[in-house]
């Protein structure tokens, strides 16, 4: 940046922000995004510039940067196109504007697909079916999500196949699939406790709890459950965990009559 060697700073630049960003230092990735801005606009530095402000809260700055990504982004580089298609619409499912999102991730999907971008297929189809289950539309929504359950497992990414079970026996809780939802958030909660996804399982463990008490009556199990995603709750100190608390004294009045 130095020399302004534009070309080297944006790539070194985009790949150190990726890096900041990782990390949760959303701010730094947004000051050295903006520095080399200064010297070069590259389609890359705008992508990550935009990823942080999303982080950041700051909207309508990534719209715009997402945008602007997109009409410099060269039309060979279909992986970073197809990337940034699906940021922005994530913003678009964040802020209402549901058939924006959709639109764009399905354009994502679409370019995912023709170059063969197996795992990030599989994350593009999980959002869209999470907006498909929003939207009302459960057996698009669970054609879907299996569909992307089948992709993350044919790469071995198990954090997407827990999240993805998640999501699916939440589908199936919601329907009254009661003895479906459970053995799902069970594979989802093996695969959590496996990998060290603490809040993963936390959340899958106080699901699972609720549901055992609200479906079933099994207020022991229940209450073990809940009294385990507490316990990790306030471990990582998640404001989540008052929210917990609340449903433990609910289960309990239910087990005392």
């Amino acid at each position: 940046m130095l020399g302004k060697q534009g070309e080297i700073a944006s790539k070194v630049g985009a790949i150190l922000a990726s890096n900041l960003k990782a990390k949760s230092r959303f701010r730094e990735a947004l000051h050295l995004c903006k520095e080399t801005l200064n010297i070069v606009e590259d389609y890359h530095i705008l992508h990550q510039i935009a990823r942080s402000e999303q982080e950041l809260g700051e909207i309508e700055q990534a719209q715009q940067h997402y945008q602007k990504a997109l009409e410099i982004c060269p039309v060979a580089d279909e992986k970073a196109k197809a990337t940034i298609f699906h940021n922005l619409a994530g913003i678009y499912a964040n802020t209402g504007k549901i058939n924006d999102a959709v639109a764009f991730y399905q354009q994502s999907l679409q370019l995912q697909e023709s170059i063969g971008n197996v795992q990030a297929t599989g994350a593009t189809l999980h959002q869209l079916a999470g907006i498909y289950a929003k939207m009302g539309k459960i057996e698009d929504a669970i054609t879907l999500y299996q569909q992307s359950l089948q992709l993350f497992e044919s790469t071995g990414d198990v954090q997407g196949q827990a999240a993805t079970l998640h999501c699916l026996a939440d589908i199936y809780a919601d329907t009254g699939k009661i003895e479906e939802a459970i053995a799902l958030y069970q594979q989802s909660l093996e695969i959590t406790e496996s990998i060290g996804d603490i809040h993963s399982k936390a959340v899958t463990l106080a699901m699972l709890g609720q549901l055992l008490a609200d479906k079933k009556g099994d207020f022991v199990t229940a209450l073990d459950y809940l009294q385990q995603s507490c316990e990790i709750l306030q471990r990582i100190q998640s404001p989540d965990a008052k929210t917990v608390r609340e449903i433990i004294q609910r289960v309990q009045q239910m087990a005392n009559g």
